[in-house]
């Protein structure tokens, strides 16, 4: 994807995505924010995939 612009304005996208390839418990999971260049995924991916 080469995407120039806000994550933020793609966070549904993101975070539906993520629930489909890890389903909607990822609890036992980590995660890796590689989009952290403003850290906008992480920050919303947080309270759901952070350990």
């Amino acid at each position: 994807m080469n995407y120039i612009g806000s994550k933020y304005s793609l966070r549904d996208f993101i975070d539906n995505t993520i629930k489909k390839v890890v389903g909607d418990n990822p609890s036992d999971m980590v995660f890796c924010d590689l989009f952290a260049g403003t850290c906008i995924v992480g920050l919303i991916s947080k309270h759901e995939l952070a350990k």
